[in-house]
């Protein structure tokens, strides 16, 4: 998005360097409408997407619409409107570097690391949502199944999803953004 419209990819840029190569944009590597409703009916969409770093497309030098060109199997696209080569990612190397970040100590802890992330998405939002936090907290938890329903109770668990959810619903509605958060079990 242009920034003068939102501080959505400045927010990206800030996220990625909490988060070293953990923050995307993605953009589906799919022909037409036909293959992506085949990609999205085998929940391969992201297996089928190219991912590109904010950080390396860089702050945005205007208030201009911006592109990325690229093409599907190639390693780099072009940032438009001044061409910059800008490396993609795919799910597959992505994944693969996954074991190593589950390792990283700042994510060994569930409960901490979806605090933080709520915190982080809190600071992002507008007031409005920030406003509305404990109204969205308070609907998705009476949506949650009741704590123990899985044969045990876990207070600190069902908080920690709590805040995954939160965060999540505040990235989409006012960000703009899908939040997504893979942990081991």
């Amino acid at each position: 998005m242009r920034r003068d419209v939102s501080d959505q990819h400045r927010l990206l840029i800030d996220w990625e360097g909490r988060y070293p190569g953990q923050v995307f944009y993605a953009a589906p590597c799919l022909r037409d409408g036909a293959a992506f409703n085949k990609a999205y009916n085998a929940v391969d969409v992201a297996r089928s997407s190219a991912l590109f770093s904010p950080v390396a497309i860089g702050p945005l030098p205007d208030d201009k619409v911006h592109t990325i060109a690229y093409k599907p199997g190639l390693s780099y696209g072009y940032f438009c409107s001044e061409p910059k080569e800008i490396a993609v990612e795919t799910f597959d190397s992505l994944t693969g570097r996954l074991p190593a970040l589950f390792k990283d100590k700042r994510f060994g802890d569930f409960r901490g690391t979806a605090r933080d992330v709520r915190s982080a998405v809190r600071e992002a939002a507008s007031p409005a949502l920030r406003q509305a936090e404990n109204g969205i907290a308070g609907r998705l938890r009476q949506a949650l199944p009741p704590d123990g329903a899985d044969g045990a109770a876990q207070p600190d668990r069902a908080e920690a999803i709590l805040d995954v959810l939160v965060a999540r619903e505040i990235a989409r509605i006012d960000l703009g953004i899908d939040l997504v958060i893979a942990q081991p079990r």
